[in-house]
């Protein structure tokens, strides 16, 4: 496998006359880079081509496909204008034909909100202390700050909305997980796309509920949903 990931980087903003320019330049990483799965190659380029141009955005929406590990990752710009940007992360194997891809739609709130929507009047650090192995059981995830941290220096993202006493969870990193997921092993296969649909930020320590059915899993509190996965089976 190659020593790097391979991107075609794109400077400055899109403009109304769509006339933008490129360079290409290669990234070379270490050898834990490459133990990886598929999915987290395809974040840490996407983080890599942001180098923090986009610190302050949420995902609004996601759309993947993940086929195996990549020898090579290309990111573009799609669209762009202020406070919205949609990013395309493509990977490719050593014959450099496309075997997977993540493309994220980001916005910039104006203010996200800073309750920890089950429990009202409940400071958000105080549930982010709650120790990891009392956080999860069946039909149920909660990211507490460690792991958080322990994603984002993996992946290099810089983001500050994921970090101190309000941190928000990287919605990527709560996808990374729920693939991990045994009960969702079905749902989740190589010969699927996925459209993933973020309603709410999810503060870090909150308790989410998982409700799977066939093409589509939710993420609930109590009646609040914060996202949607739909499986388009190719």
């Amino acid at each position: 496998m190659a020593n790097g990931l391979t991107f075609g980087r794109k400077s400055g903003i899109l403009n109304r006359m769509n006339v933008n320019w490129y360079d290409s330049y290669r990234l070379t990483f270490g050898w834990e880079v490459w133990k990886l799965n598929g999915f987290l190659q395809l974040v840490k380029a996407l983080a890599a081509y942001n180098d923090g141009m986009f610190d302050g955005y949420v995902i609004a929406k996601v759309l993947w496909n993940v086929s195996g590990e990549y020898a090579y990752v290309e990111a573009a710009m799609i669209k762009q204008k202020p406070g919205y940007a949609v990013i395309r992360v493509t990977g490719r194997n050593q014959d450099r034909n496309e075997t997977g891809f993540l493309q994220i739609t980001l916005w910039k709130p104006g203010e996200v909100s800073k309750k920890c929507p089950e429990q009202e009047g409940t400071p958000c650090d105080l549930v982010q202390r709650m120790p990891e192995d009392h956080l999860d059981a069946d039909g149920t995830i909660t990211i507490a700050q460690e792991q958080v941290d322990h994603y984002l220096n993996l992946v290099q993202d810089t983001n500050p909305i994921h970090r101190g006493r309000n941190a928000i969870v990287p919605g990527l990193y709560v996808l990374y997980e729920l693939q991990r997921r045994k009960s969702l092993q079905e749902f989740f296969t190589e010969h699927a796309s996925y459209e993933t649909a973020f309603h709410q930020p999810l503060p870090v320590g909150v308790c989410c509920r998982i409700e799977a059915k066939d093409d589509g899993v939710r993420l609930v509190v109590t009646d609040t949903t914060y996202f949607t996965i739909h499986k388009r089976v190719e």
